[in-house]
């Protein structure tokens, strides 16, 4: 493996170690939350979690396109394997936009329902 493949894996390692902690918090702040009927923070929240989702999914896409870029070009420099783990790369980062994005649509359909809820309770 060539040094430019590695730190590729290397990126796409730290970006799981790191990403998947915060999500876990993320989800705890959010059963926290949830509990004391706060509907400020889960506002907060959602907003958080829709900018997570635009960034996987736009570094989802500039991976796709260095991948093909890099698998298109003949240079003899650069490694086949590089296109590799970039397209592993993206696959990665779609699956954490898939991850923001359900856990976006489950605060939205809570919120939905908290609100629906207090509009009956005023009529």
């Amino acid at each position: 493996m060539d040094f430019l493949s590695a730190m590729m894996l290397v990126i796409t390692v730290i970006l799981l170690s790191l990403s998947f902690p915060r999500i876990y918090g993320d989800w705890l702040s959010f059963q926290n939350h949830l509990e004391g009927g706060e509907r400020e923070p889960l506002l907060v929240l959602l907003a958080d979690k829709k900018l997570w989702m635009q960034r996987h999914f736009s570094f989802a896409v500039l991976a796709l396109v260095m991948a093909n870029v890099v698998g298109g070009t003949s240079l003899v420099e650069v490694s086949p394997r590089l296109s590799q783990v970039t397209a592993v790369y993206a696959a990665v980062s779609l699956m954490l936009a898939l991850v923001e994005s359900l856990f976006a649509q489950k605060i939205t359909a809570l919120l939905v329902e908290a609100r629906e809820n207090r509009s009956n309770d005023s009529d």
